[in-house]
């Protein structure tokens, strides 16, 4: 069975991201966000599998740059 796609109009977008109107175009025109797509003369949409994989990849760059946790080394309030 083929996959379902599916386009979200901009409301949706800033849900999906936390990003503003002017946030989600700013990172578009600087090719770091999902290009929409024209449905109508005043009507876009972007594919919702795109902004989906833009958050993942946000959330495993944080993973990426986060340090290393050490166990043995534990604030004072954790060993009380």
């Amino acid at each position: 069975m083929d996959k379902v796609e599916y386009l979200i109009r901009l409301p949706e977008v800033m849900r999906q991201c936390g990003l503003s109107k002017a946030a989600v175009y700013a990172r578009m025109k600087r090719g770091q966000f999902p290009q929409n797509m024209k449905l109508g003369e005043r009507c876009s949409a972007w594919r919702l599998a795109e902004v989906q994989d833009w958050v993942v990849a946000r959330i495993a760059q944080r993973e990426c740059l986060r340090p290393p946790t050490n166990p043995r080394l534990r604030t004072q309030s954790a060993v009380r």
